[in-house]
């Protein structure tokens, strides 16, 4: 049975989780100023990021900073679902990573978010993110100008 949880309880069990796991796969279509240190990212987590740069919702310097420190980063820019699988764990749910979407840390988050969160991993969840995936061409320098 899934937990579910608001922006900020979402924020706060993905920055949990990304301390503990080694790998990440996250397909959320927008990126915020700060989603990186929200989130405790860190150089050294096999991370895989799937977003949607060009319709103006993804901050291009945040996945400069995402890729810097070492995550893949693809865009699919009809992508607009935000689900991920992070360990053992999996979300699927409405908060993009953002403050709007996780709640500045001690502040409320703007949008009343839903977000269902299940302690094992969903296989149908990780197929998804892998459809994503193979759907999706990295993020170039080129593409993170043309963002700006």
């Amino acid at each position: 049975m899934p937990k579910f949880l608001d922006g900020a309880k979402l924020r706060q069990r993905l920055r949990t989780e990304l301390r503990h796991s080694k790998s990440a796969d996250i397909a959320v279509a927008f990126w915020g100023d700060g989603a990186a240190d929200a989130l405790g990212i860190q150089d050294g987590t096999k991370l895989r990021i799937v977003c949607n740069l060009m319709s103006g919702g993804t901050n291009p310097k945040e996945i400069s900073k995402l890729q810097k420190r070492g995550a893949e980063v693809h865009q699919l820019n009809d992508l607009h679902a935000k689900i991920g699988v992070i360990g053992d764990m999996s979300f699927v749910g409405s908060s993009n990573m953002s403050a709007n979407g996780l709640g500045a840390e001690g502040s409320a988050a703007h949008w009343q978010e839903a977000n269902a969160v299940y302690s094992k991993a969903r296989p149908e969840i990780a197929k998804m993110f892998n459809a994503y995936w193979e759907a999706s061409k990295p993020i170039t320098k080129e593409d993170l100008s043309a963002a700006t």
